[in-house]
């Protein structure tokens, strides 16, 4: 995302005018530091670098450790120069940097496909730009008093330690693959950003928490961890866009949240067996499961009658996905209602998944659908509407060619009965399905 960015102002920054060997630009202007004596000079006459500081290339053998003690202030970059350059017939110098003093970044941090080991700036609180560290060696990060960059992008696998307090202030934020044992301290606190993006493994972390407060466009997380929506500190979340796009094993609302809503929710791949959608508000949902035949229930909460964004749900090669009612047998024998459908629905889309009439009857859908336009509330007028069981179904499309002929399912339209018979299930297509295609009537089959 900030490569070619960073390649530019990096190549805007060897331009300029630079000090190296020791010695300083006039009144502390851009450096590179290429040796121990560079990074003595800078932190004994420096305390404001008015320019961007380079770390590397190191003629060296063994590991180099920059001191920045002194440096308080750097007005550009702290950037890594050894990812510029072609490595291949270098010998990259492992290296650490330190500084004690240093609070603020006026530029970016941005130190990737380098060879940084340890980076320690306890007393950093604030990058204007780009917090950017990513495919390096760095096993040690502390950063314990950073509160604010305007985004934050942060991976490494063999990072194992990670000192940071809170993150209180960013719009973007980026996680890959790491040994760290948390990330509380960057996920859990009530942000208002645009876009989370988690991808793992993250071999030391079973569970993550989500207490931003709102989501302008996407989280996405494509890792082997529990969701929890809502941190202690929260009380709403909005989420635009909830993408759980493989290897999920749970997803959770906090009890502390009093709102939770998102537009849409898809999940792909999920190794879930149950998806609890424990949402205030929801307008789209759709779940995909092509690789992985883990989930068997999907449940939606009471609340969902009142959702009032035109719910749309699409669902389909979820094998193992139950759609035969909207009931199911708790563990103390007991029926429990786990599906309620949304009084106001644009778009059905089930396409081979266990699915039986139930699902779709029990007085819900079907019930409020047959009703009078003038009805409150009045029936939904769907603009998709597609089922294709699995053969392991028992489904009639019967009253649904009705709903269709009443107007109530317009746009693209297609239905498939699984019929009970001794032989082996065929799955038929529904009458009305057949004479749209006779006559040209609007009849679109995504099967």
């Amino acid at each position: 995302m900030l490569r070619n960015a960073y390649t530019r102002i990096l190549l805007q920054f060897l331009g300029a005018t630079i000090c190296s060997s020791g010695v300083l630009a006039a009144n502390c202007t851009s450096v590179i530091i290429t040796s121990l004596a560079d990074a003595e000079a800078l932190r004994q006459n420096c305390p404001v670098v008015n320019g961007t500081v380079g770390i590397g290339l190191f003629n060296e053998t063994t590991t180099q450790h920059i001191n920045l003690d002194g440096v308080e202030v750097i007005q550009g970059n702290l950037q890594s120069v050894e990812n510029v350059f072609n490595t291949d017939d270098i010998t990259s110098t492992p290296y650490t940097i330190s500084s004690s003093t240093l609070r603020l970044v006026e530029g970016s941090i941005e130190l990737f496909q380098d060879s940084l080991q340890n980076l320690t700036l306890p007393n950093l609180t604030t990058v204007y730009g780009s917090f950017y560290i990513m495919e390096s060696p760095i096993t040690y990060l502390d950063i314990t008093s950073l509160e604010s960059a305007d985004s934050f992008v942060l991976g490494g696998n063999n990072l194992t330690t990670l000192h940071h307090t809170k993150l209180t202030n960013t719009t973007a934020i980026e996680l890959y693959e790491m040994s760290v044992d948390s990330v509380d301290s960057i996920l859990s606190n009530p942000l208002d950003i645009i876009s989370c993006h988690i991808e793992g493994p993250f071999p030391n972390m079973e569970s993550i928490t989500l207490g931003f407060t709102n989501v302008s466009q996407e989280v996405r997380i494509y890792a082997s961890l529990n969701v929890t929506l809502g941190g202690s500190s929260a009380t709403k979340l909005h989420v635009e866009s909830l993408i759980l796009d493989g290897n999920s094993t749970g997803l959770t609302r906090s009890p502390t949240l009093e709102s939770l809503t998102a537009n849409s929710m898809v999940v792909t791949n999920t190794f879930m067996s149950r998806l609890d959608v424990d949402f205030d508000d929801l307008q789209s949902l759709e779940s995909h499961s092509p690789k992985y035949y883990y989930l068997e229930e999907i449940r939606l909460p009471p609340q969902a009658v009142n959702w009032t964004g035109g719910f749309e749900l699409y669902v389909t090669a979820n094998p193992k996905l139950n759609f035969t009612s909207q009931y199911t047998i708790d563990d103390a024998g007991n029926q429990v209602r786990t599906w309620y459908w949304p009084t106001n629905v644009s778009r059905i889309e089930i396409l081979w998944p266990l699915i039986g009439n139930g699902f779709l009857h029990d007085d819900t859908f079907l019930t409020q659908e047959m009703q009078p336009l003038n009805s409150t509330p009045a029936p939904s007028i769907l603009n998709d509407f597609s089922i294709t069981p699995n053969n392991n179904s028992v489904f009639n499309c019967t009253p649904f060619d009705t709903l269709h002929q009443m107007g109530r399912l317009n746009g693209s339209y297609s239905c498939f009965s699984e019929l009970p018979s001794a032989a082996p299930a065929i799955l038929v297509p529904s009458l009305m399905a057949v004479i749209s295609v006779l006559f040209g009537l609007t009849m679109v089959s995504t099967f």
